[in-house]
């Protein structure tokens, strides 16, 4: 009888680990063909202490990128190399003027191992919901999809500026956004 029960008991175990184990791959997402795309960007906007109307800017080049967050779609000029070793694709970039229209300069790189650092942030580790686990000078920050984590700061500097009719120095007010956001899982288009 003993035995009857404990070859009973195995089938069941037996039948449930493969009908597990069917159930994983049958509903397990292709994870080489997504990342997960995430971007630091700073916006850094001056305005004359003395006359706020005022802005103080200079021009940078153009973005080269922009994203479709309701396609998790991914544009742009120039990609790092989109492989099956791809993880997270890091958007880097930064506006100066009012809010960053006067120009901006923006740049694609991809983690193919973790962690991987660029500059002053570093990415930890990505789970499969596309949770991203960072550090940002010296920061630990998680981010889940569609998360932004913001600094704000401002302070004022005194700065020479010179044309063809004005060489003074001038208080600029100067105001900084500095921002993280995870965008989320993206395909990476190779099926």
């Amino acid at each position: 009888m003993e035995k009857k029960v404990l070859m009973a008991a195995l089938v069941i175990i037996g039948v449930v680990v493969l009908i597990a184990g069917c159930y994983s791959i049958l509903n397990s997402k292709n994870r080489s063909n997504e990342y997960v795309f995430v971007e630091h960007y700073v916006e850094t906007q001056g305005f004359l202490a003395d006359d706020p109307e005022v802005n103080a800017y200079v021009y940078m080049g153009y973005p080269t990128y922009n994203s479709t967050t309701s396609q998790n779609l991914l544009k742009a000029t120039w990609f790092p190399p989109l492989n099956k070793s791809l993880r997270v694709m890091l958007g880097n970039g930064k506006g100066i003027g009012k809010e960053g229209c006067h120009g901006g300069e923006m740049y694609l790189y991809g983690a193919y191992e973790l962690p991987y650092k660029k500059d002053n942030i570093t990415i930890k580790r990505v789970d499969r919901k596309g949770t991203v686990y960072l550090d940002y000078n010296g920061e630990s920050l998680v981010l889940n999809p569609g998360d932004i984590w913001y600094n704000n700061s401002s302070r004022i500097e005194i700065i020479h500026f010179t044309n063809s009719t004005v060489d003074e120095n001038v208080k600029v007010n100067i105001s900084v956004m500095d921002r993280i956001r995870n965008f989320g899982i993206f395909t990476k288009g190779l099926d």
